[in-house]
């Protein structure tokens, strides 16, 4: 069992960067949220960053810090919308990852070990893309996506083939709701070996951080090792302009391949937040069972 409290030491700030509010980070009950994503597959930070760090994020696409590889996501069939990939990160996705990836390492190494694999993932984001290089994985996979009036991003998932995944990635949603855009939420799609497809909308805010699973989630049920498979997209955009952050881990074969699933979207019920993973979660032995 995972011990009921974690802490993890928070990155150093980097020159020039606009942080989390103090009181968003202090608000991460990181042992609910790993609970959450263990169970589900997803998991919401609420509020995470700041307006000024979104503006900086949305903005990276016309700086000189920032290179962009531009994709064609129509040609690609992965979206309707301008893709940018992340060859260069600027200093806020350095920091999201050193803050994101300890954490979810955790979790990441429970699971190898609850699928009876002896593998264990590397302590720190920057070990992890030396260990993919190792492997001919050098291609950033985050990228900036940026949809307007009908764009949309059909289901999918960061994987093609690589030997190294990690199994998390994070959705930054950088607009927003009330001012920027109308529709665009996220969705994604669970299927269980034992029980039908279930699909959810995820209605995040600006300044949210929506953990995923990349592709696969193992779970133990009456001894026998289970999997769900997980993909996510982006309903169609019904006004205005939607930016997010795909923050990916792990490092791609360096092709530019299609990496999605060629499915189009598909409808979902209604948005689905924190609060809905149960009532007693909060409060209940929120540790995570390596079996």
């Amino acid at each position: 069992m995972v011990k009921k409290s974690i802490e993890f030491p928070m990155p150093t700030k980097m020159e020039g960067t606009a942080m989390p509010t103090q009181f968003s980070l202090q608000r991460i009950d990181w042992m609910v949220t790993l609970r959450a994503l263990d169970i589900h597959g997803y998991a919401t930070l609420p509020g995470l960053i700041s307006e000024a760090q979104c503006l900086e994020l949305a903005a990276a696409e016309a700086t000189e810090v920032t290179t962009l590889e531009t994709l064609s996501g129509v040609g690609a069939g992965f979206c309707q919308g301008s893709v940018c990939m992340l060859v260069n990160p600027c200093s806020v996705v350095g920091y999201l990852e050193a803050l994101l990836y300890p954490p979810l390492n955790l979790l990441a190494n429970v699971w190898s070990e609850r699928s009876g694999s002896s593998y264990r993932f590397p302590a720190s984001p920057q070990a992890l893309v030396t260990e993919c290089a190792e492997w001919g994985q050098h291609r950033t996979l985050s990228y900036l996506s940026c949809y307007g009036v009908d764009d949309c991003e059909r289901l999918h998932h960061c994987v093609r083939g690589e030997q190294r995944v990690f199994p998390f990635q994070a959705v930054v949603l950088l607009s927003s709701t009330e001012h920027d855009f109308l529709g665009g939420e996220l969705l994604i799609a669970r299927q269980d070996e034992r029980a039908p497809t279930a699909t959810f909308n995820v209605q995040a805010q600006q300044g949210d951080v929506v953990l995923l699973a990349v592709k696969r989630k193992p779970r133990r049920e009456a001894g026998d090792l289970v999997w769900s498979t997980l993909r996510h997209g982006v309903q169609p955009v019904r006004s205005g302009q939607r930016k997010a952050l795909n923050l990916v881990f792990h490092r791609g074969n360096g092709s530019d391949e299609d990496f999605s699933s060629p499915e189009r979207y598909v409808r979902a019920g209604p948005g689905v937040s924190l609060a809905d993973f149960g009532p007693g979660i909060a409060s209940q032995d929120i540790g995570v069972s390596h079996e």
